[in-house]
């Protein structure tokens, strides 16, 4: 089947700060933030997928201690323990916890400083901004959205959305269906908004409320409601493991998680 990708303004320059796409902009109205600004996590919404081997560690093992809330920001502190051994920190909105939890369509805006002392000394590292269907265990018809992806502190922003459904008989590796980089050099000296515009018309990839990637092939676009998942993987298959020149520990900061949506998504 062939896929439509739409490039909207890619560029290879440092990105500069901007408003926020989930402010209010015509029909869309903020619905929902998270600003971290208590002491603890805010268990009505957020969990803490603990142990190792997920999807959120890959090869660390996620801790309590290492998923916290300090100074207005959550942080996912990412340490080394010893050989072949890391803990990693990441925080799932819950599905059925309540406001904030899942959402179906909208703006999600994730303001983050992103793990790592830039290139050579970041190899193995895995922050990642992503979403998945609420009912994820159904197997055909399976999507996932990555707002944000970075390894190896190489600087670049990937956005890709992921897609298995029946025209692929439900068989085999889900389709890389929408894939976008934009490069952020300074992802680890100031914070920057990745952000996702989901509507059922596309897919559009942000970074400070600028456009790099369209996914516009609506009938393999999500139309069911996602929770959001916020985490630092330590090695995995797509970066490799840390090697002697990664710098640990490692901070993934965030600062806000914030939603928009039209008053027809509500």
């Amino acid at each position: 089947m062939m896929l439509m990708l739409v490039l909207l303004g890619i560029g290879c320059t440092l990105i500069k700060a901007a408003p926020s796409l989930c402010d209010a902009d015509g029909d869309w109205k903020p619905v929902w933030e998270d600003n971290f600004d208590g002491s603890v996590l805010n268990t009505s919404v957020w969990t803490i997928p603990i142990g190792p081997g997920s999807s959120f560690g890959r090869e660390a093992n996620v801790t309590v201690e290492d998923t916290y809330v300090s100074d207005g920001m959550l942080v996912l502190r990412s340490r080394k323990l010893g050989p072949q051994q890391w803990t990693s920190g990441a925080a799932i909105s819950s599905p059925g916890k309540g406001p904030g939890a899942s959402w179906q369509y909208g703006r999600f805006c994730i303001r983050a400083k992103l793990p790592g002392s830039g290139q050579g000394k970041s190899q193995g590292m895995w922050p990642a901004h992503w979403m998945m269907p609420v009912d994820h265990t159904k197997h055909c018809g399976y999507n996932e959205i990555d707002i944000l992806e970075m390894i190896n502190g190489d600087g670049t922003a990937y956005g890709t959305y992921w897609y298995w459904g029946p025209g692929d008989n439900c068989t085999g590796p889900p389709v890389k269906a929408g894939f976008g980089s934009v490069k952020v050099p300074d992802y680890f000296e100031n914070f920057h908004e990745y952000a996702v515009e989901w509507t059922p018309q596309s897919l559009t990839y942000f970074v400070d409320n600028r456009p790099y990637k369209a996914y516009t092939n609506t009938s393999m676009l999500p139309v069911n409601a996602h929770f959001m998942m916020l985490n630092t993987a330590v090695g995995g298959a797509w970066p490799g493991l840390p090697n002697a020149d990664t710098v640990f520990p490692a901070y993934h900061y965030i600062d806000s998680v914030r939603v928009a949506q039209k008053p027809s998504y509500w």
